[in-house]
């Protein structure tokens, strides 16, 4: 269910908490370019599957990562560039899923969560990992080349969290030393080159979170803090794409803090060497109460996806945005069953995959993927 991270499962378990109406059919949502729907196939033995994470190396190779609640196991399905195969079993349930991945080349791939799992040669295996506290999950990992991989994540000193980076020299995964900020968690990363890294995030500040973002310099990681929303309360990054070293995209939600108030879209762009907010569009005509965005990708600096999901009193549908340089607009999308969120998104060029998970009348989720 969504990606599996401890931050962002308090607005999935928020979204998907309550029902949908019952007898909700497949709909489409209407908007700009569209996104349609692309068969994945569940065994009959695998159930309450959702998919958190997906990278793809070209138009004819993906990899996509999550979880199955029934069986208890981490998951993975991958697309050959004619289907989506059967979901296949990543680790024997020791954790508590893969929140996302990300693959150097094809059949190259490292996949992260409460463990580093890596695929190779068609198989997937357990990577040791350096132990960096109580409660360490990492929430995203980004590539810049199959000796180059940087993982991210947070652990806690008592209830007090912390930012935790790992990183891939080819051989092993080290340890690296984070920001020092106060009550940092780090949500996601991207590697535009090995010597720039740029992972996003939030850190408390007095009861509620403010956004973080932090830069790998090519010798050490800078804190940096986006502007936050003057009403929020609750603002965290949870994405982040940059097609270049000075480019950058991260997506999140913000809060007022008052469940009364709702849960909205939140865009932070990196450019000319500072952070700004971007306005987001949400669908007209409708009572959203709850809105985030979970994941982006860019194919460039002027041609940028994201995704996540959006919805008043649990009747939950996906949220897909476009930005073409100059302003973000709402997309049509492909909404499945009861509700449907996508978690994760992955493009090459101008092509891109996304996925996530959708709930059945009989409150059962199963793995959903979609093209643009």
């Amino acid at each position: 269910m969504n990606r599996w991270k401890a931050v962002v499962a308090v607005l999935a378990l928020a979204w998907f908490g309550a029902a949908a109406p019952a007898g909700a059919t497949q709909m489409t949502v209407a908007g700009g370019s569209s996104w349609r729907v692309e068969p994945t196939v569940t065994s009959p033995a695998r159930y309450d599957v959702a998919l958190s994470g997906v990278s793809c190396v070209s138009t004819t190779y993906c990899v996509a990562v999550g979880y199955s609640a029934g069986d208890s196991f981490s998951v993975s399905e991958t697309w050959d560039g004619r289907s989506w195969g059967d979901i296949s079993q990543v680790d024997t349930g020791a954790g508590t899923g893969l929140a996302a991945i990300a693959c150097p080349g094809a059949d190259d791939c490292f996949a992260v969560g409460s463990t580093i799992e890596h695929l190779a040669q068609g198989h997937w295996s357990t990577q040791a990992a350096p132990s960096q506290g109580t409660g360490s999950e990492l929430s995203d990992v980004a590539c810049a080349g199959r000796s180059f991989c940087v993982a991210v994540g947070y652990a806690y000193h008592g209830t007090q969290p912390y930012a935790v980076i790992d990183s891939w020299n080819g051989r092993v995964w080290s340890a690296e030393p984070a920001a020092k900020v106060a009550g940092a968690m780090l949500l996601a990363v991207a590697c535009p080159s090995t010597d720039t890294c740029v992972a996003d995030g939030s850190h408390v500040v007095g009861h509620g979170s403010k956004p973080l973002t932090e830069r790998w310099t090519g010798q050490s990681w800078k804190a940096a803090f986006p502007p936050a929303v003057t009403s929020g309360k609750e603002d965290e990054l949870t994405g982040i794409a940059c097609p270049g070293v000075h480019a950058c995209e991260a997506v999140g939600t913000w809060s007022p803090g008052s469940s009364a108030q709702g849960v909205h879209p939140l865009v932070d762009r990196y450019a000319g060497g500072r952070w700004q907010r971007m306005e987001v569009p949400v669908p007209s005509g409708e009572a959203v109460s709850l809105a985030g965005l979970t994941s982006v990708s860019c194919p460039s600096a002027t041609d940028c996806y994201a995704v996540g999901s959006y919805g008043p009193n649990g009747d939950y549908k996906i949220l897909a945005e476009h930005w073409n340089g100059k302003a973000w607009t709402f997309q049509s999308v492909t909404n499945v069953g009861d509700a449907s969120e996508l978690s994760a998104v992955s493009c090459v060029r101008n092509r891109c995959r996304a996925v996530g998970d959708s709930l059945s009348s009989q409150h059962v989720y199963s793995s959903l993927a979609e093209v643009n």
